[in-house]
């Protein structure tokens, strides 16, 4: 599969959890792995999202 692919793929499913079509589902050990990333704009994308719930 190709980047461009990958890429516009993450894009729809971003668009699709803000506009409530899925539902994003998180866990501590997935948080942990996020804050250890290294790049501000691309922990900021990930954490900004007002839609995740913690798994239960």
């Amino acid at each position: 599969m190709s980047v461009g692919l990958e890429t516009q793929a993450k894009l729809y499913i971003q668009e699709w959890i803000r506009n409530g079509r899925f539902e994003l589902v998180t866990s501590e050990m997935l948080t942990a792995e996020v804050n250890e990333c290294p790049f501000e704009e691309r922990r900021s994308n990930i954490t900004d999202s007002d839609v995740k719930r913690p798994l239960s």
